[in-house]
């Protein structure tokens, strides 16, 4: 009974240890979109370079995840779809997970894109001198 009962018990821990060890890492990062691309219609990726204010840049893909507003966000400022939001200067906070691929590229997928800010309009055309420049340099670093 006593040999059972253990079995059962490890069998439990080894369960639950790899199911913690399949999932990816999950990430959370705030700040403003500096690059963005549209929906590639063949793999269904849209990504965005997101930058903090500690200057550090991270490119996630947002296709398949679910996109709101902030309540601190006013009506008139939303569209019926959030997603037209995701622009250039807006500000957000992604929660996304890295893939753990074959070929070791550890990709963000976004799961949830909350929508702090949109951009001013007149950053929709064309960002900030500031922005594109720290993009520019920081983003070698980030591309594999």
């Amino acid at each position: 009974m006593r040999r059972s009962r253990l079995l059962i018990i490890s069998l439990l821990v080894a369960l639950i240890s790899t199911s913690a060890f399949a999932s990816g890492v999950l990430g959370v990062f705030q700040g403003r979109i500096v690059k963005a691309s549209r929906t590639d219609s063949k793999t269904q990726e849209r990504w965005v370079f997101v930058q903090s204010r500690s200057g550090a840049v991270r490119k996630v893909n947002i296709a398949q995840a679910l996109v709101e507003y902030d309540e601190a966000v006013p009506a008139s400022q939303r569209h019926k779809n959030p997603a037209e939001s995701v622009a250039l200067a807006a500000e957000v906070r992604i929660t996304a997970e890295q893939d753990r691929t074959a070929d070791g590229s550890g990709d963000w997928q976004a799961k949830r894109v909350l929508i702090l800010a949109r951009s001013p309009a007149k950053d929709k055309t064309s960002p900030s001198k500031g922005l594109t420049a720290t993009f520019k340099k920081r983003a070698g670093s980030d591309q594999r």
